[in-house]
């Protein structure tokens, strides 16, 4: 449920990454877990990535989280 791909523009690197969520958390506490997780997978896979663009379908209110 997810795509995404690494650019370099001089020598810059960018993480172009689209996904798919989970249900909006308020609705079910453990999709917060499973967001949180998704998004810390993310951050530390690509940690060696100066910028990172998320995009897709979050299904959630992100000031809840």
């Amino acid at each position: 449920r997810c795509s995404g791909g690494v650019m370099k523009i001089n020598n810059v690197s960018i993480l172009l990454f689209n996904g798919y969520m989970p249900c909006d958390t308020s609705c079910d506490c453990d999709n917060c877990d499973i967001f949180q997780n998704i998004v810390n997978d993310i951050c530390y896979k690509y940690e060696h990535i100066d910028y990172v663009i998320i995009g897709g379908d979050f299904n959630t209110h992100l000031r809840r989280i």
